[in-house]
């Protein structure tokens, strides 16, 4: 986890150590990845932080390493009575929500014909109908604290499809990208700001649930020595959050240079 340890502005990102001072963050997917170097980048800025995912050996070994400021909620985001026991548990803990990141998801990669329904249905799940559950748990929470915000990794997969083997994983993410739309439209009056990131290759586990062998080490080599550092990512949620309450970064993009396509 030593990424994880970097200074939140350590990308010169601009975000000030103190940029989300007093923000309670609720991040789901803090397992691993962006969502737990998201986590360690808001408490970094200052932020109180509750960690969401299924696995809970490793978030509660996370909120270990971060300290007082991060409390584990353990939760299948797809499982909707263990979300909202989860939101409320984080809710309770850090007295009020005021910050959602829904970094949750899982890319189970294959042509259509390889695929299996079972593998479709657990990236939407998790992907799109996992968000919206945690999101509507957290809404009473947000709206009550006034100047919250909620912010969506989406894809760039979400704009273009890169493979056929990537065509249901970016049919979650587009169908995440339009629904964060909606959300904005929905709550923009209620002191909720919604935003969206819309990541290229991230050097993460994401190759190990490609189907085809040959394909899983193609894909694995690719991440490793293209992708972005997952403290990039969360350096850039880190900055958006922090933003004074006039500005909304609403669609934003952030890729590896070397990424052509």
């Amino acid at each position: 986890m030593a990424h994880m340890r970097r200074r939140a502005d350590g990308y010169g990102l601009g975000v000030a150590v103190d940029a989300l001072q007093g923000r309670r963050i609720l991040v789901t997917g803090a397992s691993s990845g962006v969502g737990a170097a998201t986590a360690a980048a808001c408490v970094e800025a200052g932020a109180r932080v509750a960690l969401l995912a299924r696995r809970a050996d490793r978030i509660h070994a996370l909120a270990g390493d971060l300290g007082e400021a991060a409390v584990a909620t353990p939760a299948d985001v797809r499982d909707e009575g263990e979300v909202r026991r989860a939101v409320a548990g984080a809710a309770e803990r850090l007295d009020g929500l005021d910050g959602l990141v829904n970094a949750a998801g899982i890319n189970w990669a294959a042509p259509l014909a390889d695929g299996t329904v079972a593998q479709w249905r657990d990236m939407l799940e998790t992907n799109l109908l996992g968000a919206f559950a945690v999101t509507q748990a957290a809404l009473p929470h947000l709206i009550r604290a006034g100047g919250a915000d909620i912010l969506t990794v989406s894809s760039m997969s979400g704009r273009r499809v890169l493979s056929p083997a990537m065509g249901v994983y970016a049919a979650t993410k587009a169908g995440l990208s339009r629904w964060t739309e909606a959300l904005w439209l929905e709550v923009a009056d209620r002191g909720v700001r919604v935003m969206l990131l819309s990541p290229g290759l991230i050097a993460t586990d994401f190759a190990e649930r490609t189907v085809d062998p040959q394909q899983r080490a193609a894909n694995r080599s690719r991440l490793a020595e293209t992708g972005l550092d997952p403290a990039e990512v969360a350096a850039q949620i880190a900055y958006m959050i922090g933003r004074p309450r006039n500005v909304r970064l609403g669609d934003v993009t952030i890729l590896p240079t070397a990424q052509q396509h």
